[in-house]
């Protein structure tokens, strides 16, 4: 079974192009556009609907076929179209320029994947089964935000502490300390900081940080 490395992008420096116009191209263009991509589109034709999303967002709309030049200055790029000849010449010339590549025709050959991403005030966290199962993913990712959501408050807290430890000698054994179900049990019940004082008096936790 393959082996996977999950990266996080950062989705305002993140350059893709799409080669493709129709359904396929749609799809990743919306997710890739929630996301905050710049997003490059190539294709000859597209749908009503892409049409309506180069409109309101800013695409950046290359009305040709597909060149090697387009993909030169990207990072990603999708290849959404149902020309099978086309697509391998693609991906020869992504593997050339060592680009990595999604091929919506098949996953398979595809150097890397979108997987099924959610966030909650302080986390996000993306979701991938090894067996391509879309719909247990989608299942599952929604009860893991939901548990993730009931943490909000405590990831909140100890993400400003340790803001506020940044030049404290005690620092990682106050951060272990905290990252604890015996800490979090406390924290649940209103008595984080009362519980930080008994164990590590002499410093101001009330000032900075309210549990």
């Amino acid at each position: 079974m393959e082996q996977y490395n999950l990266i996080a992008l950062k989705s305002n420096k993140t350059r893709i192009l799409i080669i493709g116009g129709g359904r396929a191209a749609y799809i990743k263009l919306t997710s890739f556009l929630n996301r905050g991509c710049n997003v490059f589109l190539v294709s000859t034709n597209i749908s009503d609907n892409i049409r309506k999303l180069i409109e309101k967002y800013n695409v950046h709309y290359i009305e040709d076929k597909f060149h090697e030049k387009y993909i030169i200055d990207k990072h990603l790029v999708v290849i959404a179209t149902d020309d099978e000849d086309l697509n391998c010449f693609i991906r020869e010339k992504c593997d050339d320029l060592y680009k990595l590549y999604i091929d919506c025709s098949n996953n398979r050959k595809s150097t890397c994947f979108n997987s099924f991403q959610r966030e909650t005030s302080n986390m996000v966290f993306s979701l991938n089964s090894k067996k391509a199962c879309p719909n247990v993913t989608t299942f599952l990712g929604k009860k893991i935000k939901e548990q993730l959501e009931s943490y909000d408050d405590y990831i909140e807290y100890v993400s400003s502490l340790r803001e506020n430890l940044k030049k404290h000698n005690s620092k990682n054994e106050i951060m272990n300390f905290v990252c604890s179900d015996d800490f979090y049990f406390f924290f649940k019940k209103g008595y984080g900081n009362m519980v930080l004082n008994m164990f590590y008096g002499g410093i101001d936790f009330e000032a900075n940080i309210r549990n």
